[in-house]
């Protein structure tokens, strides 16, 4: 297996798609919760999305559609998702002058993302899904499309 090349985040320049960056050194430099999926930064003008394909993550079913729009669920493992801050800095990010940059992850161990994409939000959806512990919930889903340069 070839060994991962990690891009060191630069401190005011703009990321580059398809690079490797380790999730505390993205942190380091635009802040907000090192856990989260949605990560709101304001002091940059930015909201972290971070997705991953990992089985016990996969409640979420987030990824692209048929059509090129890529799903990303909001924030909430369970119950029902509500606007939550960090749901509304998705839904909100053009009016507050943001902008969604995706991340998938590469690898769990040393904290891998590779920065897929800058996204816009252009609708959402509320459909009934699982939580984490298997219960019924309304989930938040937002369609998503690569920004325009």
């Amino acid at each position: 297996m070839a060994q991962t090349t990690i891009a060191d985040v630069p401190a005011e320049d703009p990321l580059a798609m398809g690079r490797v960056y380790r999730r505390r050194d993205l942190h380091r430099r635009f802040g907000g919760n090192q856990q989260a999926g949605i990560v709101p930064c304001r002091d940059e003008g930015v909201v972290l999305l971070f997705h991953t394909a990992e089985p016990s993550q996969q409640f979420y079913s987030d990824g692209l559609d048929d059509d090129g729009i890529y799903w990303y669920s909001g924030e909430g493992t369970r119950g029902d998702m509500t606007w939550t801050a960090a749901n509304r800095a998705v839904r909100d990010h053009t009016a507050d002058g943001c902008e969604l940059l995706l991340f998938e992850r590469v690898q769990r161990r040393e904290g891998l993302w590779q920065y897929a994409n800058k996204m816009r939000y252009v609708a959402h959806k509320t459909e009934s899904r699982k939580d984490r512990r298997g219960g019924m919930r309304k989930a938040i889903l937002f369609a998503l499309l690569p920004a325009r340069s």
